[in-house]
Formats: structure tokens, C-alpha cells, sequence
């Protein structure tokens, strides 16, 4: 059956954290999980690697290091790209060469800016932008240099990402759109402009309300009226996205590729839940897959409430990297769709889902209780209801212990 092309799978060798990580991608929302330290953006890091080696000079790396993707073309037909080891080895930081390897078995693509035939987008934790003013609408990158200027870009952008103007990039398409050749600049600003309540929390209303003689973009949000500026940092971080995707997909593409229902390539997000409020956690990933129904997300977080709106299937997938001793790191699927935060936080992430002293506290209570000691977990309990008053886990126990406790163990 036909798709669209995507990353079908990387590969590692030798690098960073990696002695030998392969992992398997599914063409739509891609979720990646792990604790801190565990590689999460250096997977991410190693992809940008695929289409520009220039970073690696500034990198501390073995001869022996390799890397690629291979890229489904749509058809189930692959090419490869990136390297499988290097002909001159670099062992220090700040190398400043740029070192040649053999590419990967053919047909393949060595990962110089430009050269491989795929888009690729990097979207950095740090999405937040302050006050600017705009006086003019302003020159845009020329098409056929914008390919070359994101692969040069994306491996900066992983780690110190520096967003586009959005308020340019709005300023821009507000006076372009009414010309007659910006046919797809005013479709792709009427499809964003008329569902930005989609990339709201929920229950939230949320639309552009005026672009004024002053240049300054006004929305309205629930009834309320603020500028850009005045956004929350989980609005400024969603726009970041949304608009940083929009921009790249009309310089990268041609033709009808470059409407965003039809754009193609892979976009990587590192951290997507920073900034955003728990409710926006949970619609984040689906809305953005619905409003760019064609491109491929890779995409990092630690919150639970992004991994319960992903299921496994032939479209998209959740990964946990681990460390197997002697194996090194590996992605294994993990089943989150529709489990509550406490669930996945005690099951799928090894931890509590509270503080370790709290929890240590509900626990020697629920282990008076267990131990019979009844005395002891009426008064335990009753110094726990003053510190966290009606919690659900001390209804819990009260409710046990009417049940078990003998009644003048409770005088």
C-alpha cells in the first residue's frame, strides 16, 4: 500500500552513548522514552548526523564510528544514508576536520548538507522567544538554498535551537496571501489560522483576532484579547512548533508538496511537553499528526500523559531506550495508550508517582495494616490525614481498616 516516504530506521555504531542502537520507525507519531542520561537526544542528534557531518568535527569519536537511516521512499523502496566508519579518525574535541566515510551499501547518500534527498526538520526543547518589533515584511531564504541551510542547521537546533521570527513569518504571509501567486501561502495560512483551537488545551478557544497598522499580531484566547507576546509559554512553545513546521515545509518542498496535508519528511522534537500544561500534554501529539496528516514526528518527552495518546500500530509507535548489559542501548515497544499518569509512572517508568519520603510514609502505613497492628495505623493514619488531608490513598486505608480492624482497637 502506498505512504509517504519516511525514516524507516537508524542505525549506530561507536557513538556517544552508542555501541551498536538500532531502531525501528512507523511513518506517523513516533514516541521516544527514557530516563535522563539514557540517549534520548542524542538518538535525535545522531539522525541530524544523516544529512550534515559538519558537527562531527566538533565531537570526540572513534574511527570506527558509523551511523545511518534508512529512508522508505513510500513505495517500499530504501536508500540509505550517512556513514559506516571513517577513513581518518578524529580522538579529541574540536577536531576541526571534517572526516570522509564509506557510505552505507548502495543506493546510498553520504550525510553532506544538501545531498541527501530527504527533508528533515530538528525542533529544540528551548522554544521560548521575547518581545520583537517588526517594521517591514522581510526577505525570505530562496528555495533552492533553504534544503542546504536546514541540514546545515539541524544538529545546532537539537542542542541551542534558535527559532525563526514568528511574528515575521506572520507578518509576512498576512500581506502575501491576497497575491495572486500565493495560492499555497494562503491555503496553508487559512487551513493553520482556522484550527488553531486544535492546538489549544482543550476546552479552550483560540484564533487570530487582527494583524493592525502596527505590525503587532493580536489573538484571542477564551473571549480575551493579548498580543503575541503576551501568549503564555505553553502557547509560544505550541506556535514555535507549529508555525517553525509551517515555514520549513514551504521552503523545502515544491509544487503541491508544499501545502502541509501533502508535505513530507520527518520532523524531530526534543522534549515536546516543555512548557505545556498537563492538558496540553495530552492533545499535543494527535493534534499535530492531524494537521500534518503526511509528515513523520520523531519525538522525546518524559511526560506520561504524552505516552498514554500513542498506540502501537503500523502508523505509530512508542519506544522506552534501555540498557542491556553487553547489548548496550536498545528500543523496545512499550504499551502506554490509554493508561492513567500513575500507572505508567510506577509501571513503565520505574518510579513513583510522588516524592520518596510521602511515599515511604503511605507505606509503613499500609504496612501496619498488613502486619496487623492496628493501634498503630489508627494513630498513623490520623497524623498523615493532618499532614495531606483527603487524599485518595488514605481514604483507602481508612476504609480497611473498618473493615479489618476489631472496633476497640479503633476507641
Amino acid at each position: 500500500m502506498a505512504q509517504h516516504p519516511f525514516i524507516e530506521s537508524l542505525q549506530v555504531k561507536s557513538l556517544g552513548l552508542f555501541d551498536d542502537l538500532k531502531v525501528d520507525f512507523t511513518p506517523g507519531l513516533n514516541i521516544i522514552i527514557g530516563p535522563n542520561a539514557s540517549g534520548k537526544t542524542s538518538l535525535l542528534r545522531a539522525i541530524t548526523f544523516c544529512f550534515n557531518s559538519l558537527p562531527l568535527s566538533k565531537m570526540k569519536y572513534s574511527p570506527e564510528a558509523s551511523f545511518g537511516i534508512t529512508v522508505n521512499k513510500g513505495d517500499d523502496s530504501t536508500f540509505m544514508a550517512g556513514y559506516d566508519g571513517f577513513t581518518k579518525g578524529n580522538d579529541t574535541y574540536q577536531g576541526g576536520d571534517i572526516n570522509v566515510g564509506k557510505s552505507f551499501p548502495a543506493p546510498s547518500y553520504n550525510p553532506l548538507s544538501g545531498q541527501v534527498p530527504y527533508n528533515l526538520l530538528a525542533i529544540g526543547a528551548h522554544r521560548y522567544f521575547d518581545y520583537e518589533a517588526i517594521k517591514f515584511m522581510k526577505r525570505e531564504d530562496e528555495q533552492s538554498q533553504a534544503k542546504y541551510i536546514y541540514d546545515q542547521r539541524n544538529s545546532v537546533q537539537i542542542d541551542k535551537p534558535t527559532l525563526p521570527s514568528i511574528k515575521q513569518w506572520m507578518i509576512n504571509r498576512y500581506f502575501q496571501i491576497d497575491k495572486p501567486w500565493a495560492e499555497i501561502e494562503k491555503a496553508n495560512w487559512d487551513n493553520i489560522m482556522g484550527n488553531l483551537s486544535q492546538i489549544a488545551p482543550d476546552g479552550y478557544s483560540f484564533s487570530l483576532k487582527e494583524i493592525g497598522r502596527d505590525l503587532e499580531p493580536k489573538f484571542e484566547l477564551d473571549g480575551n484579547v493579548c498580543y503575541l507576546e503576551e501568549l503564555s509559554s505553553g502557547f509560544k512553545s505550541i506556535l514555535a512548533i507549529v508555525f517553525s513546521i509551517v515555514q520549513w515545509i514551504e521552503l523545502v518542498n515544491e509544487g503541491e508538496k508544499r501545502l502541509i496535508e501533502n508535505a513530507e519528511g520527518t520532523v524531530l522534537i526534543d522534549e515536546i511537553d516543555s512548557h505545556l500544561h498537563l492538558s496540553w500534554q495530552a492533545t499535543i501529539a494527535p493534534a499535530l499528526s492531524k494537521l500534518f496528516p503526511s509528515l513523520q514526528f520523531i519525538i522525546t518527552t518524559h511526560s506520561p500523559l504524552v505516552m498514554s495518546t500513542v498506540r502501537n500500530d503500523d502508523i505509530n509507535s512508542i519506544q522506552k531506550l534501555v540498557y542491556i548489559k553487553d547489548q548496550g542501548f536498545r528500543g523496545e515497544k512499550i504499551y502506554t495508550y490509554g493508561n492513567d499518569a500513575s500507572s505508567i509512572i510506577s509501571g513503565t517508568l520505574n518510579s513513583v508517582p510522588r516524592d520518596i519520603p510521602s511515599d515511604n510514609q503511605f507505606s509503613i502505613l499500609f504496612e501496619m495494616i498488613d502486619n496487623e497492628q492496628y493501634p498503630q495505623a489508627f494513630d498513623k493514619l490520623s497524623e498523615l490525614k493532618e499532614i495531606y488531608g483527603a487524599i485518595p490513598e488514605l481514604a483507602k486505608a481508612e476504609s480497611m481498616l473498618a473493615f479489618l480492624a476489631p472496633d476497640d482497637d479503633n476507641d
